[in-house]
């Protein structure tokens, strides 16, 4: 039988799992086939909410910022992504 060589170990740390959970939030998108639609809207902000405040923490930007500074914060990170 030949040597195989094992696989890595691959660690995460408690930060990058966190990271990881909410890259995941953002790329599923909302389901609204089981949702009344008395609770439409209200559901619908949550989702909105939830989004918002994944992205703000996945940019490590801070709740006690400023709205207006949040997004202007928000809104750098991802243009430094993308150019």
């Amino acid at each position: 039988m030949p040597f195989t060589k094992p696989k890595p170990i691959k660690y995460v740390s408690r930060l990058q799992a966190r990271k990881l959970e909410l890259r995941k939030l953002l790329n599923t998108p909302a389901r609204l086939t089981n949702v009344p639609v008395a609770d439409r809207d209200r559901f619908i902000q949550r989702e909105i909410d939830k989004r918002f405040n994944a992205a703000f923490e996945l940019y490590d930007i801070p709740p006690e910022t400023p709205q207006e500074a949040r997004w202007i914060a928000l809104a750098s990170f991802l243009m430094g992504e993308h150019f």
